[in-house]
């Protein structure tokens, strides 16, 4: 994917919802690009990103990207 793509926002609305709009879809993105790094693996994922495990689990879970196999 090319560098500097331009945000995914309409820029229509109040300021907030734009923000909230991009913060989601950074979040996204970017725990999809972190699940796949660590080929899936939660605690790999979890350190490589800084994050607690459990907010990744509910950061996934919050963008339906958690498998729903609780190991």
């Amino acid at each position: 994917k090319p560098e500097g793509e331009q945000l995914p926002v309409t820029y229509a609305g109040p300021f907030k919802d734009c923000k909230d709009e991009v913060i989601r879809a950074f979040e996204r993105e970017y725990l999809t690009r972190l699940l796949s790094k660590a080929q899936g693996n939660i605690a790999k994922a979890a350190r490589d990103a800084g994050l607690d495990r459990k907010h990744l689990y509910s950061l996934l879970h919050k963008y339906e990207l958690a498998k729903s196999n609780d190991e």
